[in-house]
């Protein structure tokens, strides 16, 4: 069909798509729609006459790249110079990471890129094709694994593990994508858990000499369609190439990330501080209350838990000391310190079972008498003879060993938190 004919018929025939929309109530087309379709048309037609290849031509392209097979030979005419591998790689997904094991999960997209100049091809010969793919079998593929990996397939391109087409463009451009989610080894920085940071090694070793294969790259790992996770924060990435002992050349990027620590403060953190400041208001209760020891053994029980707790989130490493985890062990000890001194002071108030203990004493002097009662009827006696003296009685259940306790338990308390704020900010 001509093109001025389509167009005519685009414009004139009813029954082609688009080409009349009523306004409600007319029966006019619309000119302005009529005007987008026709443009569409121009464009589309001259889209199609540039493209100007054929099948023949793809085949006879094909044809000759893979008579030219040189996938076992590296892709120079002169052989003493290297082969230039460049790479690109992008973060789809921060999927996991797993700091007890130390096992950081990523969904990745490596690029790689290099110059075939045993696979260029003159376009006018070929219709203008400028691309095409070819089976990975006809292509030399250098050798580039992931180092540190714990994916089943470590090993990202090569000849022996490529299966799927390569793109080449007509300047013998070789361009590989791999996609997939790998499993790398990561040594964990849990020493400001839960505001954590940690910084990942991603290598690519070349499994040549630099005088074979040179790693390149221009640019640290991107991150433009990184998806959101909600755990961790991607920061920055940066990059080094390095040379082993043996010449060969390890391309390494560093990732660094945090922890969104919103979650675990407000259910580790929060809460530890709590207790640490409810904990010295045991000396508070009042003696005949009977609640000081078991108040003082649920808070130490409390920490014992929130230990454990930490525990299973942290490897079993020594280094480095995880900040959080000493201050919950220190305040471990001084919970048991609280109730060591609740139980003693209970013991020399008589807040016991078997025995009631009258004291009478001078807070202000240093006169104290003790004497154990037995039964109600001799506390009614020792009552009656010293009735006056029930309000200092009442002020010496608190006692100045319990104020003192209280005072400065409390001070430590808070000392404690200061330092640990100060560290984490």
């Amino acid at each position: 069909m001509a093109l001025t004919e389509f167009v005519h018929r685009a414009f004139n025939n009813s029954s082609m798509p688009y080409c009349h929309i009523m306004r409600s109530g007319a029966t006019e087309p619309n000119r302005g729609i009529k005007m987008i379709w026709f443009l569409f048309v121009i464009s589309s037609q001259v889209v199609f006459f540039s493209s100007g290849s054929s099948f023949e031509d793809m085949k006879a392209l094909v044809e000759y790249l893979e008579g030219n097979n040189t996938k076992n030979i590296r892709p120079r005419y002169n052989q003493s110079n290297p082969l230039d591998v460049y790479v690109q790689v992008r973060l789809y997904s921060i999927v996991d990471f797993d700091v007890s094991k130390g096992r950081l999960t990523l969904a990745l997209s490596f690029l790689f890129k290099w110059l075939d100049e045993l696979k260029s091809w003159n376009r006018t010969k070929f219709g203008g094709i400028s691309r095409v793919r070819l089976p990975a079998e006809f292509v030399f593929i250098p050798d580039m694994t992931l180092y540190i990996s714990l994916s089943e397939r470590n090993k990202l391109i090569g000849n022996d593990v490529t299966k799927e087409n390569v793109e080449i463009n007509h300047s013998g451009d070789v361009y590989v994508v791999v996609n997939g989610v790998f499993e790398i080894l990561c040594e964990p920085d849990i020493k400001m858990f839960p505001f954590d940071r940690h910084t990942c090694p991603l290598e690519i070793p070349a499994n040549r000499p630099h005088t074979e294969v040179s790693l390149n790259t221009n640019s640290a790992v991107l991150d433009e369609v990184l998806q959101k996770n909600s755990r961790w924060f991607f920061e920055s990435s940066t990059y080094q190439i390095n040379e082993t002992v043996g010449r060969y050349h390890i391309l390494r990027y560093n990732i660094t990330f945090h922890r969104y620590s919103f979650f675990l403060s407000l259910n580790l953190v929060v809460p530890v501080c709590i207790l640490t400041i409810v904990n010295p208001l045991v000396f508070l209760l009042p003696l005949n209350s009977g609640e000081k020891v078991s108040f003082s053994i649920t808070i130490l029980l409390s920490f014992v838990v929130f230990v454990s707790s930490v525990s299973d989130k942290l490897p079993e490493v020594s280094e480095p000391v995880c900040m959080f985890n000493t201050f919950i062990i220190a305040q471990l000890v001084y919970s048991s310190l609280i109730t060591f001194t609740v139980i003693v002071l209970s013991r020399s108030e008589g807040d016991t079972d078997i025995h009631l203990k009258f004291m009478d004493c001078n807070c202000c002097g240093d006169k104290t008498r003790v004497g154990w009662i037995k039964d109600e009827n001799e506390i009614s006696e020792k009552m009656q003879i010293a009735p006056t003296r029930s309000d200092t009685m009442k002020k010496c259940s608190l006692g100045s060993c319990t104020i003192a306790c209280f005072v400065g338990f409390l001070l430590f308390a808070v000392v404690e938190i200061i330092v640990m704020v100060g560290l984490v900010v």
